[in-house]
């Protein structure tokens, strides 16, 4: 065979044209796939993402996966696309040598959410799970660890210290946590995303809250600051009558150590779990998270006297919304009468006295809440009349306050109070919204919202023959009028209901 010029420039220029080609691996394993390498930059075929079992779109010659999006190209016959793009949509790290391309996996993202600690990587990949004492260890295959620092979310207060280590193609994640000793706990997986839930060790997670401490501050609220909790689910109750606020933990120990007055307030650690603040005012309390810290501050207590108070009173539907019915009564007018008996009392005694209406007009219930809300109003009464399916099934008197919130059940109690005493109708309490409807009534949650306390009144059954009677009687209506003014003095003062 002769070879001539022509045939060694055109093997030349086949030698000059055809990509380097390398093996694509990812994680350790070879995917029987070919990486091109062209003008100094690595190219993968658009097939590695279907080998991986990852969604893509081609539209064209764009493809998509995820929020990441390239151009693809054809080499050789294959399409395409830069070995960085692929990088940057599996959150991987390519790596080339000795005629071989890896895609090797990483750690993409730590992060400790309540109880669980997730571990997300590139792609799937082999691993254990090994707990001792206060260690839990998670060691990956064929992995490195990101560019980014050790993320994880240190205000839960579970994984005190974290720490990544390699050696040879494994990856290994030390974690010390703050609480143990573990159960011992062993586990394998493979997946791309690892899950451990730290109650797995057969131990309650509990965060140790380093100090307790009681401050006043200028604003004449107060606050109560669990150090270092950074607690899930705390809640508190108030008791009306005694002015003592329970804290409860859900997942918490605090240390055992006196807690010093400031102050009205005083406070105690009465349980692992639990701390009670004794306040000489009623007021309300909300929670504030702030770096490491749980804070519980107490709104400043609003004493004043009743020439400055501020009172919205709402006669319950009008207009076209007629309420609850029976024969030719409807329970509009009689909530208006109710409702204008009580402002001319409070007037008298010097009360601003604000009503949603005192015609027969209507008012939707988030519009009547904001109505008190944009007056500054110091409370909100609503007043109603109640009816039951079947008539004369029903009777009695409630009263009701917005969900659990400290001023407006410190009101209710109060009201109901003075209501049940000498009434010859069915005491049938005072309670919380939340046992009609889990998000509470309309008209007080939008009241509520913007920071006034509400409450609504049921003074009596409609379609109740013997009901019926008091809802028509003047003296009734007194007593009515009578009792808000007796609440709202007392309220006024702020001081528990149990102290006068």
């Amino acid at each position: 065979m002769k070879i001539t010029i022509i045939t060694v420039l055109i093997l030349l220029a086949g030698c000059l044209y055809a990509a380097e080609s390398a093996d694509l691996y990812v994680a350790g394993k070879y995917t029987g796939l070919k990486a091109k390498k062209e003008a100094g930059e690595y190219f993968v075929p658009v097939t590695l993402f279907d080998y991986l079992r990852l969604e893509t779109s081609l539209e064209g010659s764009t493809l998509t996966m995820g929020e990441s999006v390239a151009e693809t190209t054809e080499i050789d016959g294959s399409l395409v696309v830069t070995a960085a793009f692929a990088e940057k949509a599996l959150g991987a790290k390519a790596v080339h040598s000795r005629g071989r391309l890896e895609f090797v996996n990483t750690v993409t993202g730590i992060m400790v959410t309540d109880d669980l600690l997730e571990i997300d990587l590139a792609f799937l990949s082999p691993y254990s799970l090994r707990a001792t004492g206060s260690k839990l260890t998670v060691v990956i295959d064929n992995a490195l660890p990101d560019d980014a620092e050790c993320v994880y979310d240190t205000e839960k207060n579970i994984i005190s210290r974290m720490s990544k280590s390699q050696k040879g193609s494994r990856l290994t994640i030390d974690c010390d946590l703050s609480f143990g000793p573990a159960a011992p706990f062993t586990s394998r997986g493979n997946d791309r995303t690892i899950r451990v839930s730290l109650t797995d060790f057969d131990q309650k997670v509990v965060r140790k809250v380093r100090s307790v401490k009681l401050t006043d501050n200028k604003d004449g609220s107060s606050e109560l600051t669990l150090k270092g909790g950074a607690l899930t689910g705390p809640s508190v109750t108030c008791d009306v009558y005694t002015g003592i606020y329970t804290l409860t933990l859900e997942s918490g120990l605090l240390p055992e150590k006196p807690i010093r007055s400031a102050g009205t307030l005083s406070a105690g650690v009465t349980g692992p779990e639990v701390i009670t603040v004794e306040s000489r005012y009623i007021r309300e309390p909300y929670f504030v998270e702030k770096g490491n810290d749980l804070k519980l501050v107490f709104a400043p207590p609003v004493i004043k006297p009743l020439e400055e108070a501020v009172i919205t009173i709402d006669p319950g539907h009008g207009g076209p919304e007629t309420g609850a019915t029976y024969g030719g009564t409807l329970e509009k007018d009689l909530n208006l009468l109710n409702a204008l008996k009580a402002a001319e009392e409070l007037r008298k005694l010097g009360v601003t006295v604000y009503m949603t209406r005192t015609d027969d007009t209507d008012m939707s219930l988030a519009d009547r809440g904001k109505y008190a809300v944009d007056r500054s109003s110091d409370l909100f009464i609503s007043f109603h009349i109640n009816s039951c399916g079947t008539p004369n099934t029903g009777t009695g008197v409630e009263t009701y306050y917005h969900k659990d919130f400290t001023l407006s059940k410190y009101f209710g109690t109060l009201f109901h109070g003075f209501l049940a005493q000498n009434n010859e109708l069915t005491d049938r309490k005072v309670r919380s919204d939340t046992r009609m409807y889990q998000s509470g009534f309309g008209v007080l949650r939008a009241a509520n919202a913007g920071g006034v306390p509400g409450i609504l009144l049921e003074a009596a059954f409609i379609n109740n023959d013997y009901d019926r009677t008091f809802l028509f009687s003047e003296d009734y209506r007194n007593k009515i009028a009578s009792d808000v003014v007796k609440a709202v003095r007392l309220y006024m003062q702020k001081e528990p209901i149990g102290k006068e």
